[in-house]
């Protein structure tokens, strides 16, 4: 490639780049490069007809931006396609390097700070998952189930506020039992209950009162505690206030995908954007938005690590097929309704003996 084929990325705000360029030609390369099959496209008419090839691109050619958490991926193709890359707006090491987050201070800070109330010490995978993230700002943590995301997200919050790296930090989860079950994880397991004045929960059952003060622009806690419904329709001037935004159970974007991509890009101060799941396991497309619009994996954590680690208990799997020979059982259940037919099957003498023989080769305490 010629000398003069620049890809500039010029950061707009903590939400988003836009790319410049020397030839339209590397901009369509871009565009291609974030290129991912919709799932389902096939039964687009569509696609079907040749119109469409069933991919959308996370660049955006109108406004020629990407969203912030690509902007590796786009330094990846410049290189790959030996391009040259400028910055406008932020540098290599500011988008890597905090002064802040090392794994020294991150390990005196539990000494010091949290020890004072935390009934026991983060394991040691727990501690490393930290700093890769927060030095990056914009991250995923890959957690397993049992891993204790939940007690991370705590001491994130708890190093956001005491460091001032964020004055509010908005915490996000999938649904309204966790918010009552995350606030209450760091009120009594984590023996924290200055977390009553430090956060609101906002949810259908917050009272009228906190919910008038929750929707000020100017939040009097550094910590809300919510769902994506429940803010998915406060105004836009709402969402600057944030220095902050976790995400938890990230992975469900596949049925959050509009609000994550909507909040992301409404929560253009927030430095740090940080999502924990167990899994990415998502479709092509879905994936690449919730790394584009939180951040890359920066740590993974599996079940089998935390087993060999004694963390997990190990599991043996055996599946039984129990086929139902019965003509008369059969018959009976011929024409039900669903419920009805799981009531009968449920009900069913023989399949529960087979349950007994079972559990009888089972050893006491296993």
């Amino acid at each position: 490639m010629g000398m003069n084929d620049i890809l500039m990325l010029e950061k707009i705000n903590e939400s988003l780049f836009r790319l410049t360029a020397t030839r339209d030609k590397i901009l369509k390369g871009v565009s291609k490069h974030l290129e991912r099959m919709v799932d389902g496209a096939q039964f687009n008419p569509r696609y079907q007809q040749g119109i469409w090839n069933g991919k959308i691109s996370l660049f955006d050619r109108r406004t020629q931006t990407i969203p912030f958490g690509l902007w590796l991926e786009v330094i990846t193709f410049c290189k790959t396609n030996h391009y040259q890359y400028t910055l406008k707006g932020t540098t290599i090491k500011e988008l890597t390097t905090s002064e802040v987050f090392s794994p020294k201070f991150i390990e005196e800070f539990e000494d010091k700070i949290m020890s004072k109330t935390m009934p026991f010490k983060l394991r040691h995978y727990q501690l490393d998952s930290l700093a890769p993230a927060l030095k990056l700002g914009k991250a995923i943590n890959l957690l397993c189930t049992g891993s204790g995301k939940s007690v991370l997200i705590h001491y994130t919050m708890q190093l956001l506020r005491r460091t001032k790296e964020s004055e509010r930090t908005l915490v996000i989860v999938p649904n309204i039992s966790l918010v009552q079950q995350l606030f209450a994880n760091i009120e009594h397991d984590y023996q924290y209950p200055a977390i009553r004045d430090e956060a609101y929960m906002l949810y259908g059952e917050t009272k009228s009162k906190e919910k008038k003060l929750i929707a000020s622009n100017n939040i009097d806690r550094p910590f809300l505690i919510t769902t994506y419904q429940s803010i998915m329709r406060k105004p836009d001037g709402w969402f600057k206030q944030w220095d902050a935004v976790l995400i938890d159970e990230v992975h469900g974007v596949n049925s959050n995908a509009k609000s994550l991509t909507a909040i992301s890009k409404k929560c253009y101060n927030a430095k740090y954007k940080l999502g924990y799941t167990g899994t990415l396991g998502l479709a092509e497309l879905d994936k690449l938005t919730v790394l584009g619009y939180v951040g890359p994996v920066t740590y993974i954590i599996k079940n089998k690590q935390l087993m060999d680690l004694g963390f997990l208990s190990k599991i043996d799997i055996k599946r039984y097929i129990v086929r139902y020979k019965d003509e008369e059982f059969h018959a009976g259940i011929k024409g039900l309704s669903y419920v009805a037919e799981v009531k009968q099957i449920e009900e069913n003498l023989d399949r529960l003996k087979v349950y007994d023989s079972i559990f009888d080769t089972v050893e006491p305490g296993q």
